[in-house]
Formats: structure tokens, C-alpha cells, sequence
């Protein structure tokens, strides 16, 4: 066969389809259809049949979710609610998108104008709200967010030590600190991630100066979160906690691993009075000053330590250089799992 004639075959193979009317799109075309077809048979009377079709449209997963969220809004009641039901174990498989798409689905259907549905999806998200903070917490860390844990002091939980043979009760822990730095990609529409920790209490959400995403935004995130509290920094970072003994001392409590108060001398119990020229009454006073330095920037710290001045020249940090919170153990030695 000339050459010719070889691609005049492989075309005429390539236009055969076209020219006998053949579709060729195969499953992708028949997916919507097949997908109606297995919520058709969630009303079927035999059990085997219902049956077979949820197992199906879970392992569909996001190819069904839009279909599903259609059937909750609009088929009779029993359908309506199975499709609620599929949503949620199509939320609870391990892959990602299909979870995601679920999750999505599920609270768009809080917002249904038909009461079951609505009761439906909010259980199912309430149900699973572990996966939901595992999962949001994932997001918001990829996005270059940090989310610290300490412990939850009104919860307590059973551990056992290595060798199996004492039991011990220990603290758990929950989030109490979400960062937003300069290192945020997910701009405002990012905080999506941050409203799926629906069951958080006393979280202080840092915003930082540079972080793309405006104060308005933020305090409509607070609003939305009951327990959130919001506290605003400059890019610049101290690395210090104050204990606020009068209202007229900064008083240095602590100063954190690896931040810059640390690495420049500055020990617990140190009262700041004064960042260059600018004179320090109370840590707000500190807070706001710092606000007109950047990291990398250097200042000088006059301190009084045990009823002395000292003068400390401390080179400022970012926020993503302050250490994270460490991980809490029991008195095993054990990781204590968090809540």
C-alpha cells in the first residue's frame, strides 16, 4: 500500500463513524443518563434493585453529585432523602474530589426550600464534622495558612500507655490558632475553608498585614463563626506573649522558640518600655508600633530585668517564622490525638 493510499485508509477509518451516524463519545455521553437512570431505581419497589443503585451512584461519585442535589430538590420524598443519604457516603469516601464536590453539594442543600432536605443535609454535615476540620485543615495549610492546636480543656479522653496495661485520662486537643501571613495564595475566597470548622470554640484567627485578604473579609468570617476572635498584627513579629499585669507595663511572659525576641536575648519577665524612640506603656503600645517595621528590619529594646535598664538589639522576624505550637503528649509519652 502506497503512502497515499495508507492515509486515505486512516482517514476514511477516522470519518467512517461520522459518515454511519456512530457515536463514538461511548460512556461520557451515556454517563447523565446512566446516572438518572440509577436514581430512577431508588423508587423501585424491590429492595435488591434500590439497593444495588445506591451502591452504584456511590461509586459514581462526582459524576453523580450534581444529579443527586437535583433529585433532593425535586423528586418525592423517599428518592429526595436516599439522595441526601448517597451524598453523604460519597462525602465520606477517600477521594478527594468526589468528598469535596459531596460537601459542597450537602450545603447547598441546607439552603433547600423543603424542611426534610434541609434537616437531612445539616445532619449529615454535622455527622461527619471530623472529616469536615481534617479536610479544611488540609486545605487551609496547602494554601499556605497555619493552623495550630492546643489543648480543649473542657474535654478528656481514656488513653492507654504502650505496654496496654494503664489507663489514664488526657487532654485533648482542637484548633486555637489559624494564620493568615504573607504566605496566603487563597485570597478571600480561600476563607471558604475556614467556614467548614463549624464545630471550633475560641479560635483566635491572626491576620496579618499582607495577607490579601481585607478586614471586611475577615470580620464577616467572625461574624459567621461563633467563637472566633480576630486579632491584627503587622508583618513584623516580636515573637513574644505579654502578661498584662496593669495597665501601664508590657510585661514579657514568654517568648516563643525561634523567634526573634528569643534569638536576641530576651527572657520572661522582661518589661519593654521603650523600640527605638518610641516609648512602650502597654503591649498595644508595642503592637501598634511594630506595625511600621518589616522582617529583616532591626530595632533596639529598652527593657527593665530585675530593676534594671538593658538595651537589646533584636533583628524583627516574620510570622512564618514563629514555632508553631508542639505537639501535646500524655503522661505516656503518647501522642494525644486531636479533637
Amino acid at each position: 500500500m502506497t503512502g497515499f493510499r495508507r492515509q486515505l485508509a486512516i482517514l476514511c477509518l477516522a470519518c467512517c463513524p461520522l459518515v454511519c451516524g456512530i457515536d463514538v463519545r461511548g460512556d461520557d455521553a451515556a454517563a447523565p443518563a446512566a446516572v438518572e437512570s440509577l436514581i430512577d431505581q431508588l423508587n423501585d419497589p424491590a429492595f435488591e434493585t434500590r439497593d444495588a443503585a445506591e451502591e452504584a451512584l456511590v461509586r459514581k461519585g462526582a459524576d453523580a453529585v450534581e444529579s443527586l442535589v437535583d433529585a433532593a430538590r425535586h423528586r418525592g420524598p423517599e428518592v429526595a432523602l436516599r439522595a441526601v443519604s448517597i451524598l453523604e457516603r460519597i462525602f465520606q469516601t477517600d477521594e478527594e474530589a468526589a468528598g469535596d464536590a459531596a460537601e459542597v453539594a450537602l450545603e447547598s442543600l441546607r439552603r433547600a426550600d423543603r424542611a426534610p432536605i434541609v434537616d437531612a443535609a445539616t445532619r449529615a454535615l454535622a455527622g461527619n464534622h471530623e472529616i469536615r476540620e481534617r479536610r479544611a485543615v488540609a486545605a487551609i495549610r496547602k494554601l499556605g495558612g497555619r493552623v495550630e492546636y492546643g489543648i480543649d480543656e473542657n474535654a478528656t479522653m481514656m488513653v492507654q500507655n504502650l505496654a496496654g496495661n494503664q489507663f489514664q485520662t488526657a487532654p485533648v486537643q482542637e484548633i486555637k490558632t489559624i494564620w493568615l501571613t504573607r504566605g496566603w495564595t487563597g485570597g478571600e475566597e480561600g476563607l471558604r475553608h475556614l467556614r467548614r470548622l463549624t464545630h471550633v470554640s475560641s479560635v483566635n484567627i491572626y491576620h496579618i498585614a499582607g495577607s490579601g485578604v481585607s478586614r471586611e473579609a475577615v470580620e464577616a468570617l467572625a461574624a459567621d463563626l461563633q467563637g472566633l476572635q480576630v486579632v491584627r498584627r503587622g508583618n513584623a513579629s516580636l515573637g513574644i506573649k505579654h502578661l498584662p499585669i496593669g495597665t501601664n507595663v508590657c510585661r514579657v511572659s514568654e517568648v516563643v522558640d525561634g523567634g526573634a525576641a528569643e534569638k536576641a536575648g530576651v527572657v520572661a519577665g522582661d518589661i519593654i518600655v521603650q523600640i527605638d524612640e518610641t516609648t512602650i506603656e502597654k503591649f498595644d503600645d508595642l503592637v501598634s508600633e511594630l506595625k511600621n517595621y518589616e522582617p529583616g528590619q532591626e530595632a533596639v529594646l529598652k527593657v527593665i530585668r530585675n530593676g534594671q535598664f538593658r538595651s537589646i538589639p533584636v533583628e524583627l522576624g516574620g510570622w512564618d517564622n514563629v514555632s508553631a505550637v508542639p505537639a501535646m503528649r500524655d503522661p505516656f509519652g503518647n501522642p494525644i490525638p486531636r479533637k
